[in-house]
């Protein structure tokens, strides 16, 4: 995440519980950087395998209100 010159409340969640996070939402000014634990399924087979999505919502200044964004998290087995 990175918002030049604000401070915001940033919040993570996912649509998957393969999806987990170490800390899901916090403060910050500027860049803070932010990890998400994949849990892989197993028995997971050869190939493309959707996991979910995570989203980010982003709050705080009238320039960033209600900033969100979902990313698609995927993972390739490869054997």
């Amino acid at each position: 995440l990175n918002v030049p010159g604000a401070t915001y409340n940033w919040r993570l969640s996912a649509n998957n519980g393969a999806l987990t996070f170490p800390q899901p939402s916090g403060t910050a000014s500027g860049t803070t950087q932010a990890t998400v634990v994949v849990h892989l399924p197993s028995g997971l087979g050869q190939g493309n395998h959707n996991l979910g999505a995570v989203t980010v919502e982003v709050s705080g200044p009238m320039e960033i209100r209600n900033s969100r964004v979902s990313v698609p998290v995927s993972v390739r087995v490869i054997r």
